[in-house]
């Protein structure tokens, strides 16, 4: 693989490489000119075992299986390879309450962003984009879940790395993010698969709960803009398509469209204490953040 400065070819590393958004800015950017991938990962499913084995094979990836708590390995890495940009993806995700998740919540969403930080300061890289969520607005601008917690530490770590040793980093909080090689449980697979096999969809949601969601090229492609614009520099952005979507009616249309039988059956539970309602977190009353060919920065949150 070229090094950077060279055929003006540039490295990316991402980080959460075996995720499914991971897999999908990796496959973006591989149909680019102009890219080099490394990929950092310690937890892979078949799905992506398989991915990263072919892209692997063919040259166009060199991946890493390694844990971002391994802080003295990560930097004898990171320091090899010449890197422009860095997408930080990786991170544990579970809203539960219980002290395991919030444990590992810490360990990899705050830990692992810390070393990672420290193993870039002073590479001289052009962007590094921190991945974050909307759930950090939590449930009217009360306690958000312990995994939304600490990606908000996360964005605080990333701002302060910035302020004190130059990190130009880039902050993006996602909405809810679907599409190709997403886990077939979550609920847009989940609808689709069920719906061309003429089984029931099950939903685990009260009629009126809603989502944001936002396709997975859009976030990759969100997370390259942000490569690539010097204005992303020191600021915050939220990625959603600023509408909030009834899942029992996204559901519905999913059935409509693949002209299927299946019946959809609501299976109501309580809303989780701390669960986002997402129709609030839209700051500076701005609907839309991300568009195609556009970002554009929350108000009041240059880093």
């Amino acid at each position: 693989m070229k090094r950077n400065g060279r055929s003006g070819v540039n490295n990316v590393l991402i980080t959460g490489i075996s995720g499914f958004l991971g897999l999908n800015l990796t496959e973006r950017l591989l149909s680019k000119a102009g890219y080099n991938v490394y990929g950092i990962a310690d937890n892979l499913n078949p799905l992506a075992r398989q991915k990263l084995k072919e892209w692997t094979a063919s040259g166009k990836l060199k991946f890493y299986k390694l844990d971002l708590l391994n802080l003295a390995l990560l930097r004898r890495v990171i320091s090899r390879l010449g890197l422009n940009y860095v997408a930080h993806l990786a991170g544990y995700v579970d809203s539960g309450t219980s002290y395991e998740i919030a444990k590992r919540c810490v360990d990899s969403n705050i830990k692992g962003t810390l070393n990672l930080l420290e193993a870039v300061k002073g590479l001289n890289i052009r962007r590094f984009v921190y991945s974050s969520t909307i759930e950090i607005y939590g449930n009217n601008f009360d306690l958000p879940s312990t995994y939304a917690v600490t990606k908000l530490t996360g964005e605080m770590l990333s701002r302060l790395y910035f302020r004190l040793y130059g990190i130009p980093v880039a902050i993006l909080r996602f909405a809810n993010v679907y599409g190709p090689y997403q886990k077939k449980d979550k609920i847009i697979p989940m609808s689709i698969l069920n719906s061309l096999e003429s089984k029931d969809v099950y939903l685990k949601s009260r009629r009126g709960q809603g989502r944001d969601f936002c396709f997975v090229s859009d976030a990759a492609e969100a997370i390259i803009a942000s490569f690539n614009n010097k204005k992303a520099i020191g600021q915050t952005f939220d990625i959603v398509s600023g509408r909030d979507y009834s899942i029992h009616k996204t559901a519905k249309m999913i059935v409509r469209k693949t002209n299927s039988k299946s019946r959809i059956i609501l299976k109501p539970t309580k809303a989780r204490p701390l669960e986002t309602r997402q129709k609030k977190y839209w700051a500076g009353g701005q609907d839309l953040i991300w568009k195609k060919a556009l970002i554009k920065p929350l108000p009041g949150t240059k880093a």
